[in-house]
């Protein structure tokens, strides 16, 4: 007998039945062993962080903040940082060193939110952490924000210290061209008319190009002013943002709290703490979002539509070109004047020998050297000074902390509903395959008329009961109870070994923080 009568679902149904304790027994230990597990996994609470992206000026200010964001981003993915912060905070006690730092990566995040209009440039950045203690997730986010505000202050230090040697630099060409002066007038040098006549050439052409950047810039200048004139049109006829980036925290803290409670139905009673400590944070965010929603009004709701984003980087941009319009006209007239100062030689001149300093250069033409050098130095010596008043419109400082690291009240997880429906069903799916392997090799067995039929081929004609002796019965009665007692004290060592299996492999800790 190799094959196997074909059954109808009736028939399984009714050997499943037959087994119903049997299943019943191995559905309860396995329950109990993942329902213990299940306790064991700690609550996880999240800490997040916001920081804006302030004072970009054009692309390439944009573009100089995308690339700081990169590296603190490979900064932050870097080995040597995570080993530092499990190290100072004491994280994932009793893994390896491996297992640390992965788990490190998967709770540490970081999102780079791009604003919504041309060109794609960094607005804000957002982080967030997540670990089984609310106060170590605090701190470590702490510790994280502190390398986007580091940067700031770097960036504050390293333009005060080239401010410094800009200064330094300045005052030596101020006593180079104190003793360039000082020689002039205790000398009266001849003068080459080739070499006046070059200088005044090259001086005229700087003067013209000079020009012709003016010209350019003003013409930039009216037409942005147009564009920012159409812009402030849009701006007023654009309908105004009911949210900002406080409502979009707001109602997302809403939605959590919201989903808390509904769990919370399912497991407490109104009078519990936690339920209590939910409702109270729920009414206190719903009192916020009802005075941000009285306040967004007028040009407070338009300053924070696409129009308006658009129209202060179109200001931003005009206000860049009329920086750089004034530092042109500033060099037009300094190289203006000095053109002035040189003197004019006629195609008679005569040629004469023409003394030679030092440094083997024309006494005229390291005047002028000096000159523009100084001239230039003094430029970038303002712009310098203009950025260190006012770090944050100026780019120096350009990450500022909206939302601090907050301290979680609440966890965010594990989902212990989504872990105890998936306990129960591996029960199930246990109980009903243990009973499959045991009934499985008496499928292809006699077992009644049926299987006599099929296997053998003849009609049953009758059936002659078992008789059996009192003690007969009696010894298969207590046969029956000691297989039922060696079971269930197989259910009771089977439940801790399950516990220790389960909770190695970690399928229900994948499965909670996933």
């Amino acid at each position: 007998m190799t094959g196997l009568r074909p059954r109808t679902l009736t028939e399984y149904a009714g050997l499943l039945w037959r087994k119903k304790l049997f299943i019943l027994l191995i559905t309860a230990v396995v329950l109990l062993a993942t329902w213990i597990v299940i306790k064991r996994v700690p609550d996880i609470y999240e800490a997040r962080a916001l920081l804006v992206v302030v004072g970009l000026r054009g692309d390439e200010g944009g573009l100089t903040v995308a690339t700081e964001i990169s590296l603190i981003t490979k900064q932050l993915e870097s080995r040597t940082m995570l080993e530092s912060l499990i190290r100072q905070h004491g994280l994932y006690q009793g893994l390896s060193r491996e297992a640390q730092v992965g788990q490190m990566l998967k709770a540490l995040k970081l999102e780079t939110r791009m604003r919504g209009y041309s060109p794609d440039l960094p607005e804000a950045v957002a982080l967030s952490f997540r670990y089984p203690d609310a106060a170590v997730t605090q701190r470590v986010l702490n510790d994280v924000v502190l390398l986007f505000t580091g940067t700031n202050e770097l960036i504050g230090r390293q333009t005060a210290e080239e401010a410094r040697t800009i200064e330094t630099k300045i005052a030596k060409m101020e006593g180079q061209l104190r003793q360039q002066r000082m020689q002039r007038r205790t000398s009266s040098p001849t003068i080459d008319p080739r070499t006046v006549r070059a200088e005044r050439l090259a001086a005229a052409a700087t003067v013209e190009s000079l020009k012709d950047r003016q010209f350019a810039f003003k013409r930039q200048i009216e037409d942005q002013q147009r564009e920012i004139a159409e812009q402030q049109k849009l701006v007023k006829s654009a309908p105004p943002a009911k949210e900002n980036g406080a409502q979009g925290v707001l109602l997302v803290r809403k939605a959590e709290l919201d989903g808390q409670l509904k769990d919370y139905a399912t497991q407490y009673t109104d009078k519990n703490p936690k339920v209590m400590q939910a409702r109270s944070q729920q009414q206190e965010v719903n009192r916020q979002l009802e005075q941000l929603n009285a306040s967004a009004e007028g040009a407070e709701g338009q300053a924070a539509t696409a129009e308006a984003r658009e129209l202060r980087a179109l200001q931003r941009d005009l206000s860049r070109l009329q920086t750089e319009l004034e530092v042109t006209e500033r060099e037009l007239n300094r190289r203006s004047e000095s053109l002035m100062e040189m003197p004019v030689v006629g195609p008679s001149t005569a040629m004469t020998a023409v003394p030679v300093d030092g440094g083997g250069r024309p006494g005229m033409a390291e005047m002028n050297y000096l000159q523009n050098r100084y001239v230039s130095l003094l430029d970038k010596h303002d712009r310098m000074q203009m950025d260190l008043s006012a770090p944050i419109e100026r780019g120096v400082a350009p990450f500022r902390l909206i939302d601090p690291p907050n301290l979680p009240i609440a966890p965010t997880g594990p989902n212990r509903t989504k872990l105890k429906l998936f306990a129960l069903a591996l029960a199930l799916a246990s109980g009903l395959g243990a009973a499959a392997i045991i009934e499985g090799p008496r499928l292809r067995m006699i077992q009644d008329e049926r299987d006599a039929e099929y296997f053998l081929g003849v009609p049953v004609v009758g059936f002659i009961p078992e008789t059996l002796t009192p003690d007969e019965r009696g010894h298969q009665r207590r046969l029956l109870l000691t297989r039922r007692m060696v079971l269930l004290g197989l259910a009771v060592v089977a439940v801790p070994l399950l516990v220790i299996l389960i909770y190695q492999s970690g399928v229900i800790q994948q499965i909670a923080f996933r």
